[in-house]
């Protein structure tokens, strides 16, 4: 079972996104204030952590820059939560690190759909770092471990490669819509941080299909028609 640390400082709405991830079969702790959840964060190593920006004493900003001093804290997935008219505050969140936002009012697939995609990145790729193959298949001759490695380096490079462009046009759209004068220019922007953030999902999808077909068989069999180097 996941589980996710929620810290945010309004009941209210702490409770809403309990239930519904509760709802959803993951497991949940939760913080009211933003040191606490930095000790929870620490102790109980939440699969991801959704977090509100705006708490007094020790906002969301100062949470993610003290996990990010933590080895056993750093990577784990970050969601901020915030209010539509914080635009700058979206943009000033990405580049400090935060994987995701989420703005209220949010209904429950917007939620879920951010938490879905955060784990599910996570394991990507937690899988491609920690998985050691050596295996043999069908009693035939193990493939030789370097080419396997190195076929996932390559898929990595490629997949680091892509979601930094994302997020680059990402940033640069959420920059432009800090100084937007007009609705069209509002609307043009918004459409093009959508847009990116669909695109992600579709990349992380494909990678996470694509992470299934690398066995030492298939990749025996690319190498032997010249399709990966050897």
């Amino acid at each position: 079972m996941k589980k996710v640390l929620v810290i945010e400082d309004d009941e209210a709405i702490k409770n809403i996104i309990l239930e519904l991830l509760e709802a959803e079969g993951f497991g949940v702790m939760s913080a009211i204030n933003g040191q606490m959840g930095i000790e929870l964060a620490k102790t109980q190593a939440p699969d991801l952590i959704i977090c509100d920006i705006m708490m007094p004493n020790f906002n969301g900003y100062s949470v993610l820059n003290a996990l990010h001093l933590e080895p056993k804290t750093a990577l784990i997935p970050f969601i901020f939560l915030t209010a539509k008219v914080e635009r700058s505050e979206i943009r000033k969140g990405m580049n400090l690190g935060a994987d995701d936002y989420v703005t209220k009012p949010f209904t429950r697939d917007e939620l879920l759909e951010a938490v879905t995609v955060r784990l599910k990145k996570k394991d990507f790729l937690v899988d491609y770092y920690s998985t050691d193959i050596q295996s043999k298949e069908d009693g035939e001759n193990t493939i030789d471990v370097n080419i396997i490695n190195s076929t996932k380096e390559e898929i990595i490079e490629q997949f680091l490669l892509k979601k930094t462009q994302i997020m680059a046009r990402m940033n640069t759209a959420l920059h432009m819509l800090e100084n937007c004068k007009t609705v069209e220019q509002y609307e043009h922007y918004s459409k093009i941080i959508q847009d990116e953030y669909k695109q992600e999902i579709k990349l992380i999808n494909e990678f996470t299909e694509l992470r299934s077909l690398l066995t030492p068989k298939n990749i025996k069999l690319l190498c032997q028609y010249n399709l990966i180097r050897e």
